[in-house]
C-alpha cells in the first residue's frame, strides 16, 4: 500500500473481507441506495465517508468496483485487498501466551521526515496492538510478535526502517512488568 488507509476505509475493507456484500443504486444527482438485503452493516457509515472510504480503497487497488446492465454497482475485494485485510487482522490483535518467556521484544524505529504520516500510523497501530513506549521511536512488549510485526511493515512498506530485538533484560523492567500484569 502507498500511505495508511483512513480509518473507515479500514473498516469497509474489513466489512468486504468477512464477505459483507456492497452494492448500490447511484442516481443521476450522485446519491446512492444500497442495493443488499443486510444493509445493516453499512448503515453506520455517512454516504459521503462510505464513497470516500470506497474511492481509497479504489485508489490503491485494494477493491474492484463494477457496474451490471441495470445500473447496480458492486464492489469487490482483489488479491491485495485480501491481502491488506489479512494484514490488518493480524495486526489489530495480538495472541497472548499463557506464560511469559522472560524476554523483552523492542520495536525501534527512524522513519524519514519525509514519511512522518507513516511514522504516526506506524506508532498508532503499535499502540493499539498493546506495545508501550519505551522511547519515543521505541516500543516494548514482552510476547513473540515477529508476525504481526513483519506484516504491519509490509503493509505499510517500512521494512526499512525497522528493527526487531529481543532483549532478556531491560532497565526499568519493573515498570513494565507492573504494566503487561506480568508480576
Amino acid at each position: 500500500m502507498d500511505k495508511p488507509l483512513p480509518k473507515k476505509a479500514r473498516e469497509v475493507l474489513t466489512l468486504l473481507a468477512e464477505g459483507i456484500i456492497l452494492k448500490f443504486h447511484r442516481s443521476p444527482r450522485g446519491y446512492f441506495k444500497l442495493a443488499v438485503r443486510n444493509t445493516i452493516p453499512w448503515q453506520r457509515f455517512h454516504r459521503k465517508t462510505l464513497l470516500y472510504a470506497i474511492h481509497s480503497l479504489y485508489r490503491q487497488g485494494l477493491v474492484a468496483i463494477d457496474e451490471d446492465a441495470r445500473g447496480i454497482t458492486s464492489i469487490t475485494l482483489t488479491a491485495a485487498g485480501r491481502q491488506a485485510s489479512q494484514a490488518l487482522r493480524a495486526a489489530s490483535r495480538l495472541a497472548r501466551p499463557e506464560g511469559w518467556d522472560r524476554k523483552w521484544r523492542l520495536i525501534l524505529f527512524d522513519i524519514p521526515e519525509g514519511k512522518k504520516k507513516l511514522r504516526e500510523a506506524f506508532r498508532y497501530q503499535l499502540r493499539r496492538m498493546g506495545f508501550a513506549e519505551f522511547q519515543r521511536s521505541v516500543f516494548i512488549y514482552p510476547y513473540p510478535c515477529a508476525r504481526e510485526i513483519d506484516a504491519l511493515t509490509a503493509q505499510l512498506g517500512l521494512h526499512d526502517h525497522i528493527v526487531m530485538v529481543t532483549a532478556e533484560s531491560v532497565s526499568n523492567e519493573f515498570q513494565f512488568k507492573k504494566l503487561f500484569g506480568l508480576l
